[in-house]
């Protein structure tokens, strides 16, 4: 293994543990209200486009064992949020995730047959959702003037 294999191992380990706070928080707390609703919805849409991007793409298999790892961890936050919140199981958060999952599932299989498409489309698309999914939570703690569960 070389160096730079042993420290791109290690960027995605911690970048992936760095989820495990919020999780505990949620746990501890009993609650997700802390987060925003678009802020949780539109990391789960990055962490599944990323996921397209390298299964599309000769990427390293640090890449492909750690961004499916992310995306379970982020799917955890998001059960919490059901779980602990007081949501109707037909409310849009549900409904977003029902569909940009069935999209993703629906591109995922195109793969074998369009990867560098697929791929690109998840890469850019991954670019601009991880980009502007801070604004929602940044919102949130404005109104509210708190960080508590964040």
């Amino acid at each position: 293994m070389v160096f730079s294999d042993v420290l791109l191992w290690a960027a995605l380990i911690f970048y992936s543990s760095s989820l495990i706070p919020q999780i505990w928080t949620n746990y501890r707390i009993k609650s997700a209200r802390g987060m925003s609703d678009a802020f949780i919805f539109s990391y789960f849409a990055g962490y599944l486009l990323t996921i397209l991007y390298v299964y599309g793409q000769p990427f390293a298999a640090s890449y492909r064992i750690m961004v499916p790892i992310e995306t379970m961890l982020m799917c955890i936050i998001m059960w919490q949020r059901f779980y602990y919140g007081s949501y109707a199981p037909g409310g849009p958060l549900a409904y977003a995730v029902i569909c940009v999952t069935a999209l993703t599932g629906i591109a995922a299989y195109l793969i074998p047959w369009h990867g560098q498409l697929v791929a690109d489309a998840g890469g850019w698309l991954s670019l601009v959702v991880f980009t502007v999914t801070q604004i929602p939570q940044v919102i949130k703690i404005y109104k509210a003037k708190s960080t508590y569960g964040f």
